[in-house]
């Protein structure tokens, strides 16, 4: 049993279709998976529903029965959670989080894998969900920018660590990466080579499938299995699974890049 944290700094850098197409890969390679939205918004539960059938939000989840709030998906092996009621409606108090994170880690133990997609930035929620989590997997945008925020990143899920707060580092994906004579083409190659333990081999290119896929309730394979992007979440997806049998987990802090 394993628990990922998706997590990122920043949004609008593609974490929500990194999180539901990696469940949906993980699924398809046979893996009963979980996928868990800490996220107000759960867009990651309904993008795996048509955007004509959407309710407003997914059915809430409640502490105490979280095992009765499992909706199946239409992914086959894959079921979701949307834990982001519960973030939303209660200030976290520290007796409650505790409880609350012995009753997920439990039903996480009854699937392959849980991805938790967590929110942006920081927060107790962000804290809770590295607290409850084996790894955390971070999703940057492939730009300038990013030189200075994988530091950051690293240091600032370095800081959440405390006594309960061991994830090791899954990786960073680098998204939204262009053609191969792309600037963001140069820069993923550059942040592979310069971070090698860190960054995943696999990037996520700039695919309008992505957002077809979601609109019409779909992880990007369905929509187009031979799409750039449905060929990277699905290298993603085992790549993830190989870094599993690594000894060398690369621990908190960019110092360990």
């Amino acid at each position: 049993m394993r628990i990922i944290d998706i997590y990122s700094i920043k949004g609008g850098v593609g974490k929500t279709a990194s999180s539901v197409n990696l469940a949906g890969e993980l699924a398809a390679l046979g893996k009963r998976v979980l996928l868990a939205d800490l996220d107000p918004l759960g867009a990651s539960i309904l993008g795996l529903t048509p955007a004509k059938l959407r309710a407003a939000k997914p059915q809430p989840a409640e502490p105490g029965s979280l095992a009765k709030s499992v909706v199946l998906s239409p992914v086959p092996n894959l079921s979701t959670l949307f834990l982001g009621s519960i973030a939303a409606e209660r200030p976290p108090e520290e007796s409650a989080l505790d409880s609350l994170a012995s009753e997920f880690k439990e039903l996480a133990g009854q699937y392959d894998v849980t991805v938790l997609d967590s929110p942006p930035a920081g927060g107790p929620w962000v804290r809770w969900g590295m607290r409850v989590s084996h790894s955390v997997a971070a999703i940057v945008q492939s730009e300038p920018l990013a030189f200075r925020i994988l530091p950051k990143l690293l240091d600032q899920i370095r800081e959440a660590r405390g006594e309960n707060i061991t994830p090791y580092v899954e990786g960073l994906l680098l998204t939204m990466v262009g053609s191969s004579n792309d600037l963001t083409s140069r820069i993923a190659a550059y942040a592979q080579k310069r971070y090698p333990k860190a960054v995943f081999r696999t990037t996520i290119p700039r695919d309008p499938v992505i957002p077809e896929a979601n609109y019409s309730g779909l992880i990007a394979s369905a929509q187009n299995e031979a799409s750039p992007a449905s060929v990277a979440y699905r290298e993603w997806a085992r790549e993830v699974i190989d870094r599993w049998a690594r000894t060398d987990k690369l621990v908190l802090g960019s110092q360990d890049a």
